[in-house]
């Protein structure tokens, strides 16, 4: 499964959704969005895409994105990024259960 993250006004979220689709249909893996960026988020209106558009890609739960991100601020996550080198905002591929 691949997630991409949605973040920004509504063109960023319009190419960030189009490339969403097209990663979709290029690898036939199976294509979430994270709009978790838009918690507490007050610029531009929010997450609009579902105000216009019809939605094609799925959610991912927090469970799915605590799983592959490294973005959080606990000391674990931390350890993990300087072991592994990994930088903040990075997704990695990972089969989810």
């Amino acid at each position: 499964m691949k997630i991409i993250n949605i973040i920004g006004g509504l063109g960023n979220q319009m190419f960030q959704y189009a490339f969403a689709l097209s990663l979709k249909n290029k690898t036939k893996e199976e294509v979430k969005i994270d709009i978790s960026s838009f918690n507490g988020y007050e610029l531009h209106n929010g997450y609009e895409i579902n105000k216009i558009f019809h939605k094609n890609l799925k959610i991912c739960s927090n469970k799915e994105r605590k799983k592959i991100s490294y973005n959080g601020k606990e000391f674990t996550q931390k350890l993990k990024r300087k072991i592994f080198k990994i930088e903040k905002n990075e997704y990695l591929k990972i089969l989810c259960e």
